[in-house]
């Protein structure tokens, strides 16, 4: 369930971030999609993924089509986010566990492990 995510960066920070994004937005590049590999290294199936830019106040949509059992990969497709690289995740698992990434450089490593 995709929802607004509890405030954490600091005002200042927030508008220097949409500063860079517009600037992106204009550029032939914001159609670029990005996505990353998710690995499930724990023992429970995870069911849901949502992405968010860090300097968003919302989750996005869940973008894992159908549960993905331990030991299993699969690539996530993102789309809108052009060059942006930072971004915070937050995986379901199927006992209700929420697992949070704050700010995943997903430029540098486009693959994410969950234990």
């Amino acid at each position: 369930m995709a929802g607004k995510r509890p405030a954490r960066h600091g005002g200042l920070r927030r508008f220097a971030f949409i500063g860079v994004l517009s600037t992106v937005a204009t550029s032939p590049a914001a159609a670029q999609d990005r996505s990353f590999t998710v690995y499930n290294g724990s023992d429970v199936p995870l069911e849901s993924v949502y992405v968010s830019p860090i300097y968003s106040k919302y989750w996005g949509s869940d973008l894992l089509s159908s549960a993905l059992g331990p030991g299993q990969t699969r690539r996530i497709q993102m789309n809108g986010f052009g060059r942006y690289c930072f971004f915070d995740l937050r995986f379901n698992d199927a006992n209700g566990r929420e697992i949070k990434l704050w700010a995943e450089d997903l430029c540098s490593s486009d693959r994410v492990e969950i234990r």
